[in-house]
């Protein structure tokens, strides 16, 4: 331990700790040193969906949250769901702790801006160490976190400005909180004259990278081009700056080129479900079917237990799968392929049990996989239910939806199900011909 003096220990003592794993042991250990430094308001937690909860109904000073916690959300789906709901600020303190050492999943993490990270195993002065360095840095700015109570943006920047010209140490925190809240207010043009003097002086990612986001929103694409790649020349493993490259390329409908970045940054981060997503679409959008239909995968399989998950990436998912079944494939590989679609739709239901929206084109879909597989009475039966969601749920379904259900229930024979629908919803759908049906 090193050597401190009690009062150090006296910054403990009004902080409160939520503790997150999902080992009991391990819990336990983390608490005795916490409770070493001085700390009695503790908090121990064992899942992503229990820490959740724990951080809508109190603010902790501090979460030291695991990476990995067996089934459920992960470290990382904690922190980026926790930001999202903004039920975590910038004044709390979070600290990943994997035994994870890997570039890939700490550089995942990352990504969410935890305060910090520990490999396990580590001691107890390792990580008083850590707690008293982050603990400094957030009470030079908590100062300013507190006086911000008010959601009026004017206030918010004269409080930021009122530090500017007072403050004894250096501006540069304050102006970063500054520049962040320009973005956030949509005031781009002094988000872009505030990065834009700083690199006269400061030649910093996060202000290269503000600048960047100020002129892409100003659609001044090619100039916030030039300042991501400024910091992807600094360091090639930032991949927040690819992301927002290949945003600048999408928006200039260079589809090819942001797939190829979107390739750079899932290489060295996978584990990014948003990006996986990306990916996924700007492949599916140009038809690189191969690279989607992996994408695709990965961000069903990663948002599983994420707040960014989509029924999206499920059912283009299944509709790859659905197409290569339905070409020239015969035999065993129609099978695999109309498998896959099915088990990857039968997830879906079970994430979106309401969405009747998403669970209509996932039946259309579940249908088309059981007729590949030769099991029409599964596919008649799905198409029942699926009647019975549309009769019962106001559905927003476009004409192509409409037609493509119709024509499903045509080759299925489902001749009541159509009289029932055209009675209801007679501009929506028609009778067929006697000849349509089979």
């Amino acid at each position: 331990m090193p050597n401190v003096s009690l009062a150090k220990f006296s910054e403990f003592r009004d902080k409160s700790f939520l503790l997150v794993d999902d080992l009991s042991e391990f819990r336990s250990a983390i608490r005795q040193m916490v409770e070493a430094f001085g700390a009695t308001d503790i908090d121990l937690c064992s899942s992503g969906e229990e820490a959740i909860e724990k951080l809508r109904r109190k603010h902790y000073s501090a979460i030291l949250c695991d990476y990995t916690l067996g089934e459920g959300k992960d470290g990382q789906q904690i922190l980026e769901e926790a930001k999202s709901l903004e039920i975590i600020d910038d004044s709390q303190i979070f600290i990943m702790l994997t035994a994870e050492s890997t570039a890939q999943l700490v550089m995942g993490a990352l990504e969410f801006e935890p305060d910090g990270y520990l490999v396990k195993p580590f001691n107890k002065e390792m990580l008083y160490q850590r707690l008293v360095r982050v603990i400094h840095k957030k009470e030079v700015l908590n100062s300013i976190y507190k006086k911000i109570n008010t959601k009026d943006p004017s206030s918010i920047l004269k409080i930021c400005d009122d530090y500017i010209s007072s403050w004894d140490g250096s501006v540069l925190p304050i102006l970063k909180i500054k520049g962040k809240f320009l973005l956030e207010f949509k005031r781009y043009q002094e988000a872009e004259k505030l990065y834009t003097s700083l690199l006269k002086s400061h030649q910093l990612p996060w202000i290269y990278a503000g600048a960047g986001k100020a002129n892409y929103f100003l659609r001044e694409f090619d100039e916030s081009l030039k300042y991501f790649e400024v910091i992807i020349k600094e360091n090639n493993t930032n991949v927040d700056a690819y992301d927002w490259i290949a945003k600048i390329h999408r928006s200039l409908d260079n589809d090819e080129a942001a797939q190829q970045i979107l390739i750079r940054a899932a290489d060295l981060s996978p584990h990014s479900v948003r990006r996986q997503q990306s990916l996924a679409d700007v492949s599916y959008l140009i038809e690189d079917i191969d690279v989607a239909t992996d994408a695709y995968k990965q961000a069903c399989m990663l948002g599983k237990y994420s707040i960014f998950r989509r029924s999206k990436d499920y059912l283009n998912y299944a509709q790859i799968q659905i197409k290569k079944a339905s070409k020239d494939c015969v035999g065993r590989e129609r099978v695999t392929f109309a498998r896959e679609a099915v088990a990857m739709l039968d997830i879906m239901t079970y994430l979106f049990p309401e969405e009747w929206n998403c669970l209509f084109s996932c039946n259309i879909k579940r249908s088309q996989a059981y007729i590949l597989l030769v099991k029409k009475d599964k596919a008649k039966m799905i198409c029942r239910q699926t009647t019975e969601i549309v009769l019962k749920h106001k559905l927003s379904l476009s004409k192509g939806d409409c037609t493509q259900f119709s024509d499903l229930l045509v080759t299925l024979g489902c001749t009541r199900e159509i009289e029932l629908l055209v009675q209801k919803y007679p501009d929506s759908f028609s009778m067929p011909k006697e000849e349509d049906y089979d």
